[in-house]
């Protein structure tokens, strides 16, 4: 039986992004895990200085407090972003730390859990971090860029760490056992504890890293302590685990420049984010990417060979072409993309249109790490071959507009 399009306006339309479906291994293959694939990293964090060039790989410190004093025994990393460095600067405490990183403007407070806050949107709460007894506190801010298969030494820390994992799977192993994170999680390990961390996973591992430590002490020590390999020893297929996602949360990607012809205003890089897949929450079946389209942006003519998708248009003014249905698309309208079938949208309006895209089978999220990159990355334009292998691997195809503006047997004017 074959699938109709429609394009379907609901008079109102709430969506929340849900990920609760079991998954088995895989995603993106960028970086494959065996072992032999590159020259693993064995890492610590360290200060890049001012001048130098940062490494693509690595822990990098990016922000530093000292002499800070704490009443409580238990503190939470309060980790928020703001659109604006100066509304950042703006809102934080005067322990604050606001930093610019992947993309994103971001303010960590340090405090009880029920910390008073001001502005941004709250991306993480990590903690309780156990304090040793100090009279100061130092705390240390890093960003982190790993490969599945990347270690860092054995070390521990006079205060508690805590991770936010932004993108990739990391594996904590400790003399109790191990500990795993995945994008969008958190992990915290306590003061004093012996430690390797293992990248494990198929794709790149990003993070914030924070450590509180006794300021009378060095942040990292290199201890003798002899891991068993457990991290590393079997991966087991991936467990899909629930994900509520707010506005900004996801893998935030920017087309590269050569892909930029249609979907950006002059003089934009376009962003989109991916909101849920195999590497982000580790969804089996479901694949949910948002992106807000700019006046007179188009998304081009294209489709998909192994997946249906549902596109929903949250404002008015999309002008949508799908097979043979053409339609100016209201507030909260739903799109039905079957296979095999042409989709195209143009944003007419003179506002820009939020989109919200989820595909029944994963595979068309390749394409988008293919064809962009993530921010702070080398924006390279792709060659030719690059383009044409990126869509295979995405089961997509985009029409070739030397033969024409239009498919076959699509609507237009």
């Amino acid at each position: 039986m074959n699938r109709t399009p429609a394009i379907i306006t609901f008079s109102a339309l709430t969506v929340s992004l849900i990920a609760l479906q079991g998954v088995t291994k895989g995603g993106q293959q960028a970086y494959p895990s065996s072992r032999g694939s590159h020259e693993h990293l064995v890492a610590t964090c360290a200060e890049v200085p001012p001048g130098e060039k940062r490494p693509e790989f690595g822990c990098f410190i990016i922000a530093t407090a000292k002499g800070l004093q704490f009443t409580q025994p238990t503190v939470y990393w309060h980790l928020r972003t703001f659109p604006s460095r100066v509304a950042a600067e703006a809102a934080k405490s005067a322990t604050g730390i606001v930093v610019e990183e992947d993309g994103r403007v971001w303010l960590s407070e340090f405090g009880p859990r029920d910390m008073a806050l001001r502005g941004g949107e709250s991306v993480a709460l990590i903690g309780p971090l156990e304090l040793p007894p100090a009279k100061n506190y130092d705390a240390v801010l890093s960003y982190a860029v790993m490969r599945p298969g990347d270690r860092s030494r054995v070390h521990t820390h006079p205060g508690p760490e805590g991770w936010y994992m932004l993108a990739g799977e990391q594996c904590l192993e400790t003399q109790p056992g191990t500990k795993k994170a995945a994008n969008g999680e958190t992990m915290t390990v306590p003061p004093n504890v012996p430690m390797e961390l293992s990248i494990v996973g198929t794709t790149l591992r990003r993070s914030l890293v924070f450590i509180i430590h006794d300021s009378a002490q060095a942040a990292i020590i290199p201890s003798d302590w002899k891991p068993t390999g457990a991290c590393n020893a079997s991966q087991s297929p991936a467990i899909a685990h629930p994900l509520i996602l707010q506005e900004g949360n996801g893998e935030h990607l920017l087309r590269r420049y050569a892909e930029q012809t249609l979907a950006a205003a002059p003089g934009s890089i376009p962003e989109f984010i991916i909101k849920i897949d195999k590497q982000n929450g580790r969804a089996e079946d479901f694949v949910a990417v948002t992106e807000i389209l700019k006046p007179g942006a188009t998304i081009p003519f294209h489709m998909h060979h192994n997946a249906e998708e549902i596109l929903i248009v949250e404002e008015d003014g999309a002008t949508v072409t799908v097979g043979d249905k053409r339609a100016l698309a209201g507030p909260r309208s739903i799109v039905f993309i079957p296979r095999e079938t042409w989709i195209s949208v143009t944003n007419t309006a003179n506002h820009p249109i939020h989109l919200y895209a989820l595909f029944s089978r994963p595979g068309f999220e390749e394409y988008l790490r293919a064809r962009s990159t993530h921010p702070g990355e080398p924006m390279t334009p792709l060659t030719s071959e690059e383009r044409h292998k990126a869509e295979e691997q995405g089961h997509a195809m985009f029409w070739d507009v030397s033969k024409g503006p239009y498919p076959p047997g699509v609507a237009h004017e």
